[in-house]
Parts: C-alpha cells; sequence; structure tokens
C-alpha cells in the first residue's frame, strides 16, 4: 500500500487487524477518489452484524496516522484463490463499483 509516498506492507495491518477487531477476515486496498486523490479503503468480514460501531471507534488507533480517514465497507467474504491469497484485483473491481455508486 503506497499513501503519499510511504509504503506499507498490507499483510501486517490486516493480521493485526484481524487480530483486534470482530472480524473473520479483512484487507485492506487503496483507490482514487472521483479527485484523484488515493484513499484507503478497509474490507471487513465481521463477525457479527452489531459490532461496526466497536470498529468504527477503534479503527484509528490500529492504522498508520498517515492513512487519515479510512473508508470501511463489509463483504460477505473477502475473494480469495484455492491457497487463500487475497484476489485484490478482483476485490478492487468490486470496491470501484462500490465507489461509484456513492
Amino acid at each position: 500500500i503506497n499513501i503519499r509516498g510511504i509504503k506499507f506492507a498490507p499483510y501486517e495491518l490486516e493480521e493485526k487487524l484481524l487480530a483486534e477487531l470482530p472480524v473473520s477476515d479483512v484487507c485492506l486496498s487503496v483507490l482514487e477518489d472521483h479527485e484523484g486523490v488515493a484513499k484507503v479503503w478497509v474490507v471487513l468480514v465481521l463477525n457479527e452484524p452489531d459490532c461496526m460501531t466497536y470498529i468504527q471507534e477503534n479503527i484509528v488507533a490500529l492504522l498508520p496516522p498517515v492513512f487519515g480517514a479510512v473508508k470501511l465497507t463489509t463483504m460477505g467474504a473477502i475473494p480469495r484463490t484455492a491457497t487463500g491469497k487475497i484476489q485484490r484485483a478482483d476485490l478492487n473491481k468490486k470496491l470501484q463499483a462500490l465507489q461509484q455508486r456513492r
């Protein structure tokens, strides 16, 4: 993940979020918004539907400050290969479609 010229390994941050938040899966992605500004998206698979408020209140402290305001969204499942690797290209297509609807 490259934000404002600073590179972060998404796997390390995803593992941290997975350990600290009530989620069964998580993925970080970066998409440009309508103004061409890179925004971090956090895709979550929730353990329980009513835990989003807790996540919104606690996620900022778990991410690097340079990320700024992140976009949170939930999915039923994060697309993965048979070996468990996140299919980031597939996920980004879904996020782009979601972003266009907003």
